[in-house]
């Protein structure tokens, strides 16, 4: 079974450099993170470098991510609040 991270990553930088929230989902589609951004495009593609040193908390999460979701928001304020 290949890795999706390389398909993840490209899908990531074609992100726009705005604020909002991100779903990270697995195999089943179901949401196992939401996180929030300032700039999605910078944040999401962070996950998926392989220089990327996640906490301690996160570290499992690339092993069940393949796809995710965004949503738009007017600022990082708004992003927080949703």
């Amino acid at each position: 079974m290949t890795s999706p991270l390389p398909q993840l990553l490209e899908k990531a930088r074609e992100l726009p450099k705005t604020p909002g929230v991100y779903l990270m989902k697995d195999d089943k589609g179901r949401v196992i993170y939401i996180g929030k951004s300032a700039c999605l495009r910078d944040r999401v593609s962070s996950y998926f470098l392989a220089s990327t040193s996640l906490e301690f908390r996160k570290m499992g999460l690339l092993d069940e991510v393949v796809d995710f979701d965004i949503l738009h928001c007017d600022s990082e304020v708004e992003a927080l609040l949703t």
